[in-house]
């Protein structure tokens, strides 16, 4: 907290300034309270975010607020919570090998030499296919910025475009130390129409609260 009659910075629970002697308005009191009760809020629902995607969708949560350093003259862009995934479709293919291996074991089943026989092939390729989708899937070498807002309104556009403009310009950044692969919003009520046309445009996952989880909208 600083003193807003010389500007020093002072303790929180401070009467007066031991710089200036400049009494400490409650109304600094109250407002730095209600700024620390908003952060800490923000800082459980991006815990809950993440802990869902590690629970729900397999990420690898790397870093919550995690600062992404780039060239020297630029700020470093904060993202909410920095996750690793694989990509999305080889959870459907680990799935195609299971329901192979599923109808080899009924051809076998069937009794018939013929079905037996290809019954063989359908094993193979069931093998190859779960073995290689559960390593891939495990590698989850894709970069995920993940944005919360826990605004107590609707996500509007004025959000997604920022969201947009920052991670786009990110990418485009040489020296930045990870560049988003995915970008996925998280909201803790939900979005404006408009928002979700810009998000879709942009290939921005939004993700309302849901009961206890979250929903894809």
């Amino acid at each position: 907290m600083y003193c807003q009659g010389c500007g020093r910075k002072i303790l929180i629970s401070s009467a007066f300034c031991p710089a200036c002697g400049s009494k400490v308005a409650a109304q600094q009191h109250g407002d730095l309270a209600v700024r620390t009760s908003t952060v800490a809020h923000g800082r459980s629902f991006e815990q809950e975010v993440a802990q869902w995607l590690e629970a729900r969708l397999d990420h690898r949560v790397i870093k919550l607020n995690d600062w992404v350093k780039c060239a020297s003259d630029l700020k470093p862009f904060e993202c909410d919570v920095h996750t690793q995934t694989s990509i999305p479709y080889w959870k459907k293919i680990q799935t195609i090998g299971i329901a192979l291996l599923v109808f080899g074991l009924l051809l076998v089943g069937s009794g018939t030499r013929d079905a037996q026989r290809i019954s063989g092939l359908f094993f193979v390729f069931g093998v190859v296919l779960v073995v290689v989708s559960t390593i891939r899937r495990r590698q989850r070498n894709y970069h995920v910025w993940v944005e919360c807002k826990n605004l107590g309104k609707k996500v509007n556009r004025d959000h997604i475009s920022k969201l947009h403009a920052t991670t786009d310009r990110l990418r485009q950044n040489r020296d930045a130390e990870w560049k988003p692969d995915f970008v996925l919003c998280f909201s803790a009520t939900d979005f404006e129409r408009d928002a979700l046309a810009i998000a879709r445009r942009h290939r921005i996952a939004c993700y309302r609260k849901s009961g206890k989880g979250f929903k894809e909208v």
